[in-house]
């Protein structure tokens, strides 16, 4: 039965930049300074953390929008999101014109996946302030969320162009010509940011994924290292390093680095995923299965992990249970080719011929160019005598992957099959 496991390195380099300390205006600067300049030690204790310091503020001026904004600031870092959305847009209200706040809201709306609302604060903060170098990088990333890479790719040269010692900037630029299979380009631009910043784990990762992909795996582990140990706890470094070993024939210490991944992060479950893809290429599959219900023990609604634990039933003689995941993932995620493809094999094994057509179908509607899907609607049709159909679905697997094993010969047999029915007919 195939897998569906997308064992491979992903690059996903995002680095939004929210705006808070520092960006005070002059004249309310300074007035700030002499009114904290007056406290005594005594009243110093009441601002034990800078959330203290902003509320307390504000209980003493409620139309203090720097205040807000600042407070919003400290609760995003805090991860609670929803209240630090509440803050900006209040500072809005006393003070629509506050680019800061305008830029920090659109992190928040980033953050929830409301792109269109994102897009739009940050190119409010740019039509305010349109040197504004940190908006346009958050810009950037956000139209590279929407897909919209041209448009993103222009927002961090421009980022670039008004703040050149900006690694952020360089290391999301260089993402998105990776994107875009501009990979020397992608290169150069992850370079400067290492140039600039020679410590940006990030960055290490990034040039590792643009290696990897190009084929370099030993420089592409060079550089998962470098990340991993200059960040012991960055999970996707530790992923990232995982295939790289995986690729380089090395699956022992592959799956020694994601075990280490998940013992510094359990609820990691791209790292519990990518475990159990290597647990099972490895034929380890209780243990895959194990990570693959860990998996859907926190994320339920998986459909890749429904699928992928389908997998590691199937080849524990388990297939009442396989079938019931493979029906899961593709209940949550309908398109789902693999998925269908997997049903379909489960279907076949319990002779549910009629069933498993459908799923083979189903299969190749959603994806045309499933070669393996093609071949086994091929041996359905053939099974029924609806030699006919089995030839068109072999020949299109053949074209589709011509070293497919037994392809060419289905396809032979299904056509003497043809000329025999046709031969049988003439006779009648």
């Amino acid at each position: 039965m195939a897998d569906h496991f997308q064992y491979l390195a992903s690059l996903g380099v995002i680095a939004l930049v929210a705006a808070g300390y520092g960006k005070w205006p002059t004249a309310a600067a300074a007035a700030a300074i002499c009114v904290l300049g007056t406290l005594t030690w005594f009243e110093c204790r009441i601002y034990r953390d800078s959330e203290t310091l902003y509320r307390t503020t504000l209980a003493r001026n409620p139309g203090c929008w720097m205040a807000y904004n600042n407070l919003g600031f400290v609760v995003q870092g805090d991860g609670r999101v929803s209240e630090a959305s509440a803050l900006y847009q209040q500072a809005l209200r006393i003070k629509p014109d506050y680019v800061e706040a305008h830029s920090n809201l659109g992190t928040v709306f980033y953050t929830e996946g409301r792109l269109a609302d994102a897009i739009a604060q940050f190119e409010e903060a740019l039509r305010l302030r349109p040197n504004y170098a940190e908006a346009r990088n958050n810009l950037g990333n956000s139209l590279v969320a929407a897909n919209r890479l041209p448009e993103a790719i222009a927002q961090f040269e421009e980022a670039l162009r008004l703040k050149p010692s900006y690694p952020e900037a360089n290391l999301n630029l260089g993402s998105a010509l990776f994107r875009v299979h501009r990979l020397p380009e992608a290169t150069t631009s992850i370079k400067e940011a290492l140039r600039l910043k020679p410590d940006y784990a990030e960055a290490h990762d990034a040039l590792g994924v643009v290696w990897y992909n190009s084929g370099r795996l030993p420089e592409a582990i060079a550089q998962f290292e470098e990340a991993v140990h200059l960040k012991p706890d960055y999970g996707a470094a530790h992923r990232d390093l995982s295939a790289a070993l995986w690729a380089s024939g090395r699956p022992a210490e592959a799956i020694a680095e994601l075990e280490a991944a998940l013992r510094l992060a359990p609820d990691d479950t791209e790292a519990a995923s990518a475990l159990g893809s290597a647990y099972y290429m490895a034929g380890r599959f209780p243990e895959a299965a194990a990570r693959y219900e860990d998996v859907l023990r926190l994320k339920p609604s998986q459909a890749d992990a429904h699928n992928s634990l389908g997998l590691a039933l199937q080849s524990l003689h388990r297939p009442e249970e396989a079938l019931a995941h493979f029906r899961e993932a593709i209940r949550l995620s309908p398109d789902y080719a693999e998925a269908h493809y997997n049903l379909g094999l489960s279907l076949t094994a319990f002779g549910r011929r009629d069933e498993a057509m459908a799923e083979f179908k189903a299969a190749v509607r959603y994806k045309p160019d499933y070669a393996e899907a093609h071949d086994h609607l091929g041996a359905v049709f053939y099974a029924a005598g609806r030699f006919a159909e089995a030839v068109a679905e072999f020949t299109e697997t053949v074209r589709l992957k011509p070293d497919l094993a037994g392809a060419r010969d289905n396809l032979e047999l299904a056509r003497r099959a043809v000329g025999s029915a046709g031969q049988a007919k003439g006779a009648r």
